[in-house]
């Protein structure tokens, strides 16, 4: 088992230490990451962090405190093999801890997820980072891993109103803002989904317009189960398309990209649409978290 050749070049890096195995502060025990940059102007921290999975039972813990003004927690992990750092095997399930007895994020990068986005964290609390193999997986004679760690202090604008924005009634106006070109309008939402929970948005769209709708709960870490998603224009039919997030693939609707789950929605008329978040239930034993994270986009031709 071995890193890739030339490591200087990842100087830098918090390198995998063992022991690292436990969900505790202390020598022997989760591993602080210290080869941290700070953003002198947001405070925000960024690692790289490089390691193995070897014996079979192996998991690595890495500790860190979120700084001041920190909202979200991001870690992108490499690919494996050709595509990536050349790894025989990457990495089961990735956990984030809220201190060391509640999970608080979760994801099984073994099922195509490539990292946490925007997990919600606060401002001085201590996190653990846990890095497992896949179970059962035979990774072969060099599974080691890279990932990057970042904390932000911005996130997708968030329900204002839980308590309101459970009907069309109450629907929350999603912010619009200019897409790099002149034809298309971004709309980005965010907010928390737990089991039993409805929240309305809505978007402004022209006639014809391509409305492009992806969205991620379980994918981006949560521990919501069932994420359904409605896009809705008149609200006495049937939803002009709905899906329910999994954990095997994100939820995409796009006429253009090869990993759509779904087509876009082409705007029947003009005026307001509607996206509706729903939930029934959370993973059993699953993370705490019941955050989501979408975007309803609206491209004109």
């Amino acid at each position: 088992i071995m890193f890739p050749l030339g490591t200087a070049i990842y100087e830098g890096y918090d390198e995998d230490k063992e022991p690292n195995n436990d969900l505790e502060s202390g020598v022997g025990k989760a591993q602080l990451l210290n080869n941290v940059a700070t953003s002198e102007m947001t405070k925000q921290i960024f690692d790289q962090v490089y390691g193995l999975l070897d014996p079979a039972t192996d998991r690595d813990v890495y500790e860190f405190t979120a700084p001041e003004g920190s909202k979200a927690l991001s870690a992108t992990f490499t690919p494996s093999g050709t595509d990536g750092y050349g790894s025989t095997g990457g990495p089961g399930l990735i956990k984030v801890w809220d201190g060391a007895n509640l999970l608080w994020g979760q994801l099984d990068y073994a099922k195509g997820s490539d990292g946490f986005g925007s997990l919600p964290i606060s401002p001085g609390k201590k996190y653990f980072f846990e890095v497992n193999k896949p179970a059962g997986a035979v990774l072969g004679a060099n599974d080691f891993y890279f990932f990057k760690v970042a904390t932000t202090d911005t996130t997708n604008p968030q329900e204002a109103d839980d308590a309101g924005n459970g009907s069309s009634v109450g629907a929350e106006a999603a912010m619009a803002q200019a897409g790099q070109d002149a034809n298309t309008t971004l709309h980005f939402l965010g907010g928390t989904i737990p089991a039993g929970d409805t929240d309305w948005w809505s978007i402004e769209a022209a006639m014809g317009d391509e409305i492009v709708v992806v969205c991620s709960s379980q994918r981006a870490g949560s521990g919501v189960a069932d994420l359904k998603v409605e896009l809705i224009k008149d609200l006495n039919k049937a939803a002009l398309e709905s899906e329910v997030e999994t954990d095997a693939a994100d939820l995409l609707w796009s006429n253009k990209s090869p990993n759509a789950s779904k087509k876009s929605v082409i705007a029947p008329s003009a005026g307001t649409y509607f996206v509706k978040l729903s939930s029934t239930k959370m993973i059993a034993n699953g993370p705490a978290s019941a955050h989501y994270l979408c975007g309803a986009h609206a491209i004109t031709p």
